[in-house]
């Protein structure tokens, strides 16, 4: 799933002028960011 989500994210990014490798790096913060938290979530259990 996660892929599929990049390269969605990718191929929009890039009809608006975004650079690729711009838009893999915020996506993968965003997406670490998550893990983060749902960690958070899991451990307080």
């Amino acid at each position: 799933r996660w892929k599929e989500v990049l390269e969605k994210m990718t191929a929009e990014g890039k009809q608006e002028n975004l650079g690729e490798e711009f838009i893999v790096r915020l996506f993968r913060a965003i997406h670490q960011e998550s893990i983060s938290h749902q960690e958070k979530i899991i451990n307080k259990q």
